[in-house]
């Protein structure tokens, strides 16, 4: 663009800007002024073409004229960029308030959204979603029709108040043929909708997608969810068992009967949550689970029929199992029992040869509030290694309302100096020292250890980082450097530091996981070699897999500790959504009580905020 051009358009786009139109100016000076700005403006998007500003897109819109149409329409249609066809098809929303333009406008964008493909129909979509009321009731049709099922997705988010309102079956199949999380929203969002269909006829409908392997994993095991709140009001008071399952619980025992792992699982903690009594036929059904193959289940499964189930199984029989979920299961039940017989059994399950029912067995002590679990958990702190250290630290927390964090000495000083007269303090009290230390970091860590992780101290000695290796790690933060060099840094600053005794691994993910062993390795002088070479020699791949990033670090039955690096959302993996992937790893990780600490480069990453949520890692986002 020649000097001259330059300056003449952007003299046209500031008088438009300030005055719309020039002071003073006559109806036909002004006409003429908007045809040189008209020409200016479609000048711009010849030579500029994707890289055209929005606002001279929005410029042309305000122009409201036939003229000023039909170069958006044309620009919508020769432009290839996605945002590009946005900006010229959303401009067009300023020309809704002129009469003659109105109509056209709304059936060109509505006919691009219903029949086109690709980015067109997509475009179309997104400003239909800015086109305010008469937008939002054009996507009520596009939800329907349109032949695109990204848009039909994209539909969902612009009309979800309205849908609340509206109800009735259409919505509900509506829902269930097209909601994708997140595309169409969070699963909250899907749980809004779906829950205000309660009626028998619904529960069938719902029952029937559950079991159908024709719809997506993530929605029907939403669909499940959604009857957490289904209790029938004459079943919320009733101290017996009914015979037969309610219709919500219909639903329910679809996805317990179900071969997919992750729908029985959600199955048994949506009807732990129900305020309703299980029913006998439901009741059968979770027992044969208790003998299932998979942990998560087996555990789940034992849970719920200790808690609402007839009493015959007995947890202190279960501490005495052989399997370790049974074993984790009692821990958890007796911690809510207080009395001699559940301190007892939880003092040989804070014993136990398993590191998993070790750490449910502390849990339960500092939830029990018995103040013999004291003197015994200073033996622990003492006993234990690497990572366990921290969960006994943080059960002595609660119990004393002192803050010596994980250092074994001090908290042996302490019970010799004051264990005869101490008092223990109330939950309350106790709770505050736990927040007061949430708030720092965790300076001092285990045995001296040193190592650390974007400031994140690595105590554990047996762990795994699982980092993000995808091609938008070549972008640059605030430092001036690429996000992928700064976390070579890292990495090779945290190896350095690790103590002898420590075993761990690395788990780079993009589309693909390529880690460095096939399981925690000791850390020598060759594994320490070879770790800093593998990170030296890194390289970005396209896509980002955190589902199998996780899913490999998993894998290995040493990890207690996990460290997650990314700066963006999934796009590749057996689950890419945020919500449905947390659930997951959460449903793996209550068999494995891992520890999961996150760091987010650029950006808030939700589900790393869930994962360190839901594990009692530590979140913390870098730029």
């Amino acid at each position: 663009m020649t000097r001259m051009r330059f300056v003449t358009i952007l003299l046209v786009l500031l008088l438009l800007a300030v005055t719309g139109s020039p002071a003073g100016a006559a109806p036909s000076s002004h006409s003429a002024m908007q045809g040189e700005s008209l020409k200016a403006l479609k000048a711009t998007i010849d030579e500029q073409q994707n890289k055209t500003p929005r606002t001279v897109f929005e410029q042309l819109g305000k122009l409201k004229n036939a003229e000023a149409f039909h170069v958006l329409k044309a620009a919508a249609s020769t432009l290839k960029g996605m945002q590009a066809k946005i900006n010229a098809l959303s401009a067009m929303r300023h020309m809704l308030d002129e009469d003659r333009l109105s109509e056209r406008v709304l059936d060109h964008v509505r006919e691009i959204a219903l029949e086109a493909r690709g980015n067109d129909a997509m475009a179309a979509a997104r400003a239909l979603a800015q086109f305010g009321p008469h937008g939002k009731q054009l996507l009520r049709g596009v939800l329907t029709e349109a032949e695109e099922p990204n848009v039909r997705r994209f539909a969902f988010k612009p009309i979800h108040k309205q849908l609340l309102e509206e109800g009735g079956t259409d919505v509900r199949d509506l829902v269930l043929a097209n909601f994708d999380v997140p595309k169409s929203g969070s699963e909250a969002r899907a749980l809004e909708l779906l829950r205000l269909f309660k009626s028998k006829a619904d529960t069938k409908v719902f029952a029937h997608y559950v079991k159908s392997d024709e719809f997506p994993i993530s929605m029907r095991r939403i669909v499940v969810r959604a009857m957490e709140t289904f209790a029938p009001a004459e079943l919320k008071d009733v101290s017996g068992r009914p015979k037969k399952p309610d219709p919500a619980e219909t639903v329910l025992m679809a996805a317990l009967r179900s071969d997919e792992p992750r729908l029985t699982y959600q199955g048994l903690v949506s009807a732990s949550l129900r305020p309703a009594p299980i029913s006998e036929v439901t009741l059968r059904t979770v027992k044969k689970l208790v003998k299932a193959k998979d942990d998560a289940i087996r555990r789940a499964a034992t849970l719920l029929v200790l808690e609402r189930g007839d009493g015959k199984l007995d947890p202190l029989d279960l501490a005495e199992s052989r399997d370790a979920m049974m074993r984790q299961a009692a821990a958890i039940t007796l911690g809510k029992q207080p009395g001699d017989p559940s301190f007892k059994a939880l003092v040989k399950l804070v014993a136990d040869r398993d590191w998993t029912v070790r750490v449910e067995a502390i849990r339960a002590l500092s939830r029990l509030r018995d103040g013999r679990a004291i003197e015994l958990l200073v033996d622990r702190v003492n006993r234990e290694e690497g990572r366990l250290i921290a969960d006994v630290s943080t059960a002595l927390e609660q119990l004393t309302g002192r803050d010596y964090g994980n250092r074994p000495k001090t908290w042996r000083r302490f019970w010799n100096n004051e264990g005869d007269d101490f008092e223990m303090p109330s939950r309350e009290e106790a709770i505050k020292a736990l927040e007061a230390r949430a708030t720092r970091r965790e300076a001092n860590s285990a045995k001296g250890a040193s190592a650390s992780f974007y400031g994140l101290s690595v105590i554990s000695e047996r762990f795994a980082v699982v980092f993000d290796a995808s091609l938008s790690m070549n972008a640059k933060g605030k430092s001036g450097k690429r996000r992928i060099d700064t976390a070579k840094e890292q990495l090779a600053g945290m190896i350095d530091r690790l103590q002898q005794g420590t075993h761990f691994n690395l788990v780079p993910f993009a589309a693909r996981v390529e880690p460095l062993w096939d399981e925690l390795m000791p850390l020598s002088e060759e594994t320490k070699a070879e770790s800093l070479a593998f990170t030296e020699e890194l390289k970005m791949k396209f896509g980002t897999d955190i589902y199998d990033g996780l899913f490999t670090a998993f894998l290995d039955e040493q990890v207690d500790t996990i460290y997650v690096l990314s700066d963006g959302a999934s796009t590749e993996g057996v689950v890419k959504d945020s919500d449905g992937l947390r659930e997951e790893v959460a449903r793996w990780n209550t068999v494995r009580g891992i520890t999961i600490h996150c760091v987010a480069i650029g950006t808030d990453h939700p589900l790393l905020k869930g994962l360190c949520a839901d594990s009692g890692g530590t979140y913390i986002r870098v730029d």
